[in-house]
């Protein structure tokens, strides 16, 4: 028996027991996800139905709905204490601060949308790169955190450039 042929030999016997032993192997055992039942206390509806985006302010909390893109601040029992009307479309995120509501759309125009407390669109401005819609916006001392779908990533903005 040549050399060559040799070793051939026992490297496919090698490769054949270790793929017979890897078809008997057990898989390891994944560990158990902890899991808990609990109980979900519905505290209030929304004004019109279709909330999605909210923003908690001492005054209350602030609940922008995304058919009417209207904002509601409503007490912390769900009593309606002021409606604004915006310009936003398809309203995915919003943010309050600076005397103003910042309301992301998703759909076109897109962009953020500033809009005072008498319903009046102060500006629209597009998300910087090209960042299209969004899914989320905050305000924090004077800067927008705007979650920008396009872009993949959460952009910190001046709110007043």
């Amino acid at each position: 028996m040549e050399r060559r042929t040799f070793l051939a030999s026992a490297g496919i016997a090698l490769l054949g027991a270790r793929f017979a032993r890897a078809q008997t192997a057990q898989p390891p055992a994944r560990p158990t996800i902890p899991t808990r039942k609990v109980k979900t206390t519905v505290l209030f509806k929304s004004p019109e139905g279709y909330p999605n985006a909210i923003t908690a302010t001492q005054d209350g909390l602030w609940i922008a709905e995304q058919k009417s893109d209207n904002a509601h601040l409503v007490d912390w029992n769900g009593k309606p204490l002021k409606t604004v009307k915006t310009e936003s479309k398809n309203t995915s995120g919003m943010g309050v601060g600076g005397g103003y509501i910042w309301m992301g759309a998703n759909a076109a125009p897109n962009g953020i949308f500033q809009t005072d407390m008498n319903s009046k669109t102060i500006s629209h401005r597009q998300i910087p790169l090209g960042g299209g819609g969004c899914h989320g916006v905050e305000y924090v001392d004077g800067k927008l955190w705007i979650a920008a779908l396009r872009l993949r990533g959460i952009l910190r903005v001046d709110a007043k450039t």
